[in-house]
């Protein structure tokens, strides 16, 4: 049998790393919860290429995220989440992404779909985190090859969706569904789904990004969530979980647990490069101005400390120049701009030195130059 088109179910694996079924009680801060992924980032590093082999995550990596008690950030408050900032995840999120990548990238799915799933009727809920708060929901959020038709209770579903990053352990899967309104998700359990196995690419191989199929699914009325109205018009999730997470339109906070990761995989690059450079300088090597520190300065990290989401996200209108205001919006406050050291600037003129006849400094293009074409930005709420 062909290996791309062999079929499995998901509870595979994941019955065996989600049958918790307490409500747990214990409370943390977001410092002690920063701390707890912090703590898993040198396993999760050891483990990095086993994962990218598997294509799957390790089912330590899984266990460990669990234990920790960080998938419970995007929890609910009533079925045991801890009742902290939901940007708070996303700088987990982003520790996670120092050791691997493919973990960060999970677990910023995974703790999305945790909040998400408080905007769904209380039945829905009750369902997927009732008896099990640490349940995890893959999904694939666009309609794919898919139908939806109405039927008495409910809809029946079938179709192909592709990219469900983390579907191996999750025992949920929201979808996007056709034909009922503006935008729709229709939650389905692993017992109505498969997942066939097409993820053979070259980075993030461990997301384990899969494509999901369902054959004529019975989904009931309550597990559709009309998207476009959760917290624009249908605030039933604040009014049941009194949590400002769920004051915010649903599209508003979408995105930021796929850019969390990414910036923790830059910042790994960064550790591991400057861990090679060490001791790359010294008597009977020759100087080189791309690996000397004798000639320029050791490396430094760039990325801003933990807790740059709250304030990146805080960021509603600016007054000055239109420059002035787009860089609020590319940069996060506190991050760390330095200037160019001596010796830096010394390298950088004697590269130009040598080309500075070739091009002038008003023909070369810059991308810079656009922003002043750009339409003032009106003010947006953010929660």
């Amino acid at each position: 049998m062909n290996q791309r088109w062999y079929y499995y179910h998901a509870s595979t694996r994941c019955k065996r790393l989600s049958t918790k079924t307490e409500i747990r009680t214990e409370t943390a801060t977001a410092a002690e919860l920063l701390q707890r992924a912090s703590a898993l980032v040198p396993a999760l590093r050891e483990r990095s290429a086993h994962a990218e082999q598997l294509r799957r995550l390790p089912d330590d990596n899984v266990a460990d995220l669990l234990a920790s008690g960080v998938y419970r950030i995007g929890v609910p408050r009533r079925f045991g989440g801890f009742d902290v900032d939901y940007a708070v995840c996303v700088d987990v999120a982003e520790e996670l992404g120092r050791g691997c990548p493919s973990t960060g990238w999970c677990y910023g799915v995974w703790v999305a779909h945790a909040w998400l799933i408080g905007y769904w009727p209380l039945l829905a809920q009750e369902e997927v985190l009732g008896a099990n708060p640490d349940a995890l929901i893959a999904s694939s959020l666009n309609i794919g090859r898919s139908t939806c038709t109405p039927v008495d209770g409910g809809y029946r579903v079938s179709g192909r969706w592709e990219f469900s990053s983390g579907c191996d352990f999750s025992g949920w899967v929201m979808l996007g569904v056709p034909g009922i309104g503006e935008r729709n998700w229709a939650l389905i359990p692993d017992s109505d789904f498969e997942i066939e196995d097409t993820w053979f690419v070259s980075g993030l191989r461990a997301t384990g990004s899969k494509d999901i199929v369902v054959h004529d699914a019975f989904v009931p009325s309550h597990r559709i969530l009309d998207v476009a109205t959760a917290g624009d018009g249908d605030y039933s999730g604040w009014e049941l979980h009194q949590q400002v997470r769920y004051r915010a339109p649903v599209p508003t906070l979408l995105g930021w647990d796929l850019v969390a990761p990414m910036l923790g995989i830059g910042q790994g690059m960064i550790d591991e490069f400057i861990a090679r450079l060490s001791g790359t300088s010294g008597p009977g090597r020759t100087p080189s101005p791309t690996r000397s520190t004798s000639v320029c300065p050791r490396p430094q990290p760039r990325l801003t400390p933990p807790g740059r989401w709250s304030s990146a996200t805080s960021v509603r209108s600016s007054t000055g120049p239109r420059r002035v205001q787009a860089s609020q919006r590319l940069i996060a406050p506190g991050t760390v701009v330095t200037k160019p050291s001596p010796s830096n600037s010394a390298c950088r003129r004697s590269t130009r030195s040598s080309t500075s006849a070739a091009a002038t400094p008003s023909s070369i293009p810059s991308p810079c130059n656009d922003f002043t074409a750009m339409p003032t930005p009106s003010g947006t709420a953010t929660p």
